[in-house]
C-alpha cells in the first residue's frame, strides 16, 4: 500500500514536462494555503482544561457512585 505522497510522486513522474510546468503554480498555491491554515490552527494544549477539574473528596466519588446516581446526578437537589 502506498502513501499519498508516494502516489503524488508517481503522478509527477508520469507527467510530461509541459504538464508539470502547467501544474506547478497551482501546487505551490495549494501548499501555501495549507501552511496558512496550519499557522492559524491553535496549538494543541494537553491535558485539556477539564482534566483534574473536580477534586476528590472523602468518600471519593467512585465510592459513592450508586448513591449519587440514585440522587439524580446532574440534577438540582430536592
Amino acid at each position: 500500500m502506498s502513501t499519498p505522497k508516494e502516489d503524488l510522486h508517481a503522478l509527477v513522474e508520469s507527467m510530461s514536462d509541459r504538464a508539470a510546468a502547467d501544474l506547478l503554480p497551482r501546487v505551490r498555491l495549494l501548499n501555501l494555503e495549507a501552511e496558512a491554515r496550519a499557522e492559524r490552527r491553535p496549538a494543541s494544549t494537553w491535558p485539556p482544561a477539564w482534566v483534574a477539574s473536580v477534586d476528590g473528596t472523602s468518600p471519593d466519588f467512585s465510592e459513592r457512585i450508586d448513591e449519587m446516581l440514585a440522587e439524580g446526578l446532574g440534577h438540582s437537589p430536592k
